[in-house]
């Protein structure tokens, strides 16, 4: 078909032209200009919070939070991960916990919060963002917590303009009235599509910033890796544009550009077939019923880039190691003409993961495993503690690596910058 008669289909609502199933998965063609009720609820109840704001979440259900909390010009803590270190950075006595989890069940955010309660944290200051009918959504009811729902119909990584994206914002101060946005007209929307169209004739994608330091970008960054990276196709998101979105107009204008994107592809936009590998073993991994993958070697590493599509660092360690990731990258950088991209662990997981996995290969991976300097101690109602679980999801994701046959080394240091005189 035509991209411009396709553009103009999928822009006055003719989904069907996009493969898989994506009339099931297209509520956030309309979430913007179904957020009154939401609105007016979270303003109700915004005075009454304490503060700091602490968003508990991993991917779509955190990085859209935190994206409209920056262009709104408001402030709040994000924990995304699963790391130690980052875990005790925040006091849940002290703090309100928005608590974001689409499915309801995702063990980051779940061990999270069952830590936070354990550790003192009052039910009265927590705030749940799930699906309706959730497993969370009752626990959440049945504590007296303050609950949200989102569009069943909107995928967590297209939910910036629902409750997921919005009630974070609103709870941090945002003005209600920035999110009064005329809906765009019909071209506008083709207009959209068709730049994603040719997006899709190169292999790379460049976002608005780095995803390491700027939530914006994180939030792009998986919108058009974990929607495009599939079925051996996809786009390698880099850094390197000085355009980005600043508006939730601009956000709308995106979900349509991406859609553009997997279109040129052949792809369903709304999946993602490669991710839940990565969750099963690292259950495995808790349960002790497999073996530690080994490590590999730092010459394997340095011998396979010669001949990578492009290099993933992932490194699970605390989230404040933001600045020596992106000094390790540019490192590697130095040491190979493919493009080199990083992410955090655990919450690389829930973006670039997919593409990782399930994009254009070879990609050659460098795991990296920050010892975690506090305490053990077992997450309440679990028998593993937050040490166990990122290890498990290292292990997890290590093995799902190379069981599609990648190239994946893994190191464990006290440091990320500690990895530089390895490379030496």
């Amino acid at each position: 078909m035509d991209a411009s008669l396709a553009a103009e289909r999928v822009a006055t609502g003719d989904w069907s032209v996009i493969a898989g199933d994506p009339f099931s998965r297209v509520g956030w063609f309309d979430d913007p200009w179904a957020l009154e009720s939401v609105i007016e609820d979270a303003v109700t109840i915004r005075k009454s919070l304490r503060h700091p704001l602490v968003l508990v979440g991993m991917g779509g259900s955190s990085s859209t939070g935190a994206m409209v909390s920056h262009l709104a010009g408001v402030g709040l803590t994000v924990l995304d991960s699963s790391h130690p270190d980052t875990i005790d950075s925040v006091d849940p006595t002290t703090s309100t916990f928005i608590v974001s989890s689409k499915s309801g069940s995702t063990i980051e955010t779940i061990c999270t919060l069952a830590d936070a309660l354990a550790r003192g944290l009052d039910p009265a200051n927590v705030v749940v963002i799930t699906d309706p009918g959730t497993g969370l959504e009752q626990f959440a009811r049945s504590i007296g917590a303050h609950v949200f729902l989102g569009n069943p119909r909107t995928g967590g990584r297209f939910s910036a303009t629902s409750a997921f994206g919005v009630v974070p914002a609103i709870l941090a101060g945002a003005d209600p009235s920035l999110f009064d946005i005329p809906r765009p007209a019909t071209s506008d929307l083709a207009s959209d599509f068709l730049r994603g169209v040719n997006d899709a004739s190169t292999t790379t994608y460049a976002l608005p910033g780095d995803p390491l330091r700027d939530f914006v970008a994180l939030w792009e960054e998986q919108l058009v890796a974990e929607s495009t990276g599939k079925e051996g196709k996809g786009l390698l998101p880099v850094v390197g544009s000085s355009v980005g979105v600043s508006s939730l107009r601009d956000i709308v204008s995106t979900h349509m550009r991406v859609v553009g994107q997997c279109w040129a592809l052949g792809v369903d936009p709304f999946n993602q077939p490669n991710v839940e590998g990565a969750k099963a073993n690292t259950l495995t991994f808790l349960s002790g019923k497999a073996t530690r993958p080994e490590p590999g070697s730092v010459k394997d590493f340095l011998g396979a880039i010669t001949s990578a599509r492009a290099v993933a660092i992932e490194v699970f360690g605390p989230n404040s190691c933001a600045s020596e990731v992106v000094e390790l990258r540019t490192a590697i950088e130095q040491l190979t003409s493919s493009p080199v991209i990083a992410g955090i662990g655990p919450r690389f997981l829930h973006s670039t993961g997919q593409l990782l996995k399930g994009g254009p290969q070879p990609i050659v991976h460098l795991q990296i495993r920050v010892t975690p300097r506090g305490e053990v101690r077992r997450i309440s109602g679990r028998s593993y503690s937050f040490h166990e679980l990122i290890a498990a999801q290292a292990d997890g994701d290590l093995m799902a690596l190379r069981s599609q046959g990648s190239s994946a080394t893994s190191l464990e240091v006290s440091r990320v910058s500690d990895v530089l005189s390895l490379l030496a």
